[in-house]
């Protein structure tokens, strides 16, 4: 234990000299956050924390000011190194992305459509704001992945002329390359997303990298050419796909070349087992600037069925594995993998709920991305945390399994909500970096009349195919290529166009309609 804490206030002592300007208040702000964020539902509640010392505007000074002074790059190297202190052989990285609804955000720029549940029936799950690329780590500790932890790295914005996927697989590489010696296998986990052929190229860079995607069950691969095959085939280009491997087709799959089985019990105490089905070197289709032929990848299918032999799900779970050292990791450990990648959107659950991640309204696109880099340093201490704090159930989780026991309320590894609940008794036994709070005087403040402008009101990007023949370029002089719009907008786009012209030259819409229909 007290190891724990030597270790959780050596973080804070090297966190808090990476922030050169403001950081008393950016300190007290980060305390305040992990202990009674989940007590408040607005950023400016914090400042009635008992960890906050300071008023409410402090709070402003911290992210406007403090924050963007800060060397995230910096901070993301003391994360890693306080996570994975020796040089492990195996490390575990997982990327998805996640999205900021900001539909009321009228000054906010390069807003896009993003990803937002929805649950009427009947409404896309869409909404106006921005996109998010979160790069996490694995924790070390097996009882601290039970728990769902999963320990976010690297947190950055995917802009409107950027694909998320894409965008996480860049910051993937640049952090194994940077941060990772040449013998340590990094292995990557995503979803259907990626698997795409840039993301696939992307991960080729790094030799020392396994990238685990899940396929479609519709997905078609091919087998390598057999060595007769590409004698008898003289002419023309040299063969390289071989014959077809639809996954829902089972009379294409070849001959497994390995397989296993599991048995696991849900907490429900119901026995599954789980058939892992193997297949090395099939081949997928590439592009021009990705040869895809080069590298083979390693198909594993997963089923999991009762103890009747009935199906538990109506589809198998295709995993693909690439990389120059898949043979390394083993199907057991690609599919545990893959399904520990889902303890990412417990972060995100938690993130939003409890840390106030989407909860800054702000019209700076800089503040905003402040704060999505700054909150899962909350996180990240609540994790280191997690083993010193005493579990506090609620009245009516008392009765849980895991915690009639009373020595489940010694310390232990908590889970995360658990260890919000006790972070603010456990403040009082870690040291402070932070100064007190010194009164300055009363600044002048703007003078009598003075005015900061107003902003200008931002448009949403929305992300479709490109139009060359847009009209609005003609109005505008803009000889770029502009994105095509559904039809409507086009036409109220032009509309308001139209009108703004004839506004500036004092000419009547009306006249100007009978003019254009004569």
């Amino acid at each position: 234990m007290l190891q724990s804490i030597e270790k959780l206030n050596t973080f804070r002592r090297s966190l808090y000299s990476l922030f050169p300007k403001r950081s008393d208040t950016t300190f007290n702000l980060l305390d305040a956050l992990s202990s009674s964020g989940h007590e408040c539902k607005s950023v400016v509640e914090l400042s009635e924390s008992a960890a906050f010392r300071r008023q409410y505007s402090s709070i402003t000074d911290a992210i406007a000011d403090g924050l963007p002074s800060a060397s995230f790059e910096a901070i993301e190297r003391l994360v890693f190194n306080t996570l994975c202190p020796k040089e492990p052989a195996i490390v575990k990285f997982f990327l998805d992305c996640t999205g900021a609804p900001r539909p009321w955000a009228k000054k906010l720029r390069d807003k896009t459509i993003v990803y937002a549940p929805n649950p009427a029936p009947g409404n896309k799950p869409i909404a106006v704001g921005h996109q998010y690329s979160l790069l996490c780590l694995s924790p070390q500790e097996q009882v601290a992945c039970e728990k769902h932890w999963i320990l976010p790295l690297c947190t950055k914005r995917v802009k409107s002329d950027e694909k998320g996927n894409e965008s996480g697989m860049r910051q993937l590489i640049n952090h194994t390359t940077k941060n990772l010696t040449d013998t340590t296998l990094a292995i990557s986990a995503g979803d259907t997303l990626y698997g795409t052929k840039n993301c696939r190229r992307i991960a080729a860079e790094n030799q020392n990298l396994v990238h685990i995607f899940r396929l479609s069950s519709k997905r078609t691969l091919y087998r390598k050419v057999s060595g007769e095959v590409a004698k008898t085939h003289k002419a023309g280009r040299k063969r390289v796909f071989g014959e077809k491997v639809i996954l829902n087709d089972h009379e294409t799959l070849p001959s497994p070349d390995g397989q296993i089985t599991l048995e696991y019990t849900t907490k429900k105490q119901v026995a599954w087992h789980i058939e892992l089905t193997q297949w090395n070197d099939l081949l997928t289709r590439g592009s021009r600037d990705f040869r895809a032929e080069n590298h083979p990848i390693t198909l594993v299918r997963v089923t999991v069925r009762h103890a009747d032999g009935t199906m538990v799900f109506r589809r198998p779970l295709w995993i693909a594995i690439t990389g120059k050292r898949r043979h390394e990791v083993s199907m057991e450990t690609a599919y545990a993998t893959y399904r520990q990648r889902y303890d990412i959107e417990h972060f995100f659950r938690f993130g939003k709920q409890k840390l106030l991640l989407n909860a800054f309204q702000t019209p700076d696109t800089e503040h905003e991305e402040a704060w999505w880099k700054f909150v899962p340093l909350a996180y990240i201490q609540l994790y280191l945390a997690s083993n010193l704090a005493e579990a506090l159930p609620k009245p009516w989780e008392r009765y849980l399994d895991e915690y009639r026991n009373p020595d489940n309320n010694k310390p232990g590894f908590q889970t995360p909500t658990q260890t919000q609940r006790a972070f603010g008794a456990l403040l009082k036994q870690l040291d402070n970096p932070a100064r007190p709070c010194v009164p300055r005087g009363k600044t002048q403040g703007r003078r009598a009349g003075e005015s900061l402008g107003k902003r200008e009101t931002s448009e949403i990007i929305f992300r479709t195919k490109k139009n060359t023949n847009c009209a609005n370029d003609t109005l505008n002089g803009d000889s770029q290529t502009h994105q095509e719009a559904p039809q409507p907008e086009i036409i109220d786009r032009l509309l308001r166009e139209v009108l703004k012209k004839l506004a500036l030259h004092d000419i009547e819409p009306k006249k100007f309609a009978e003019k254009l229909l004569c």
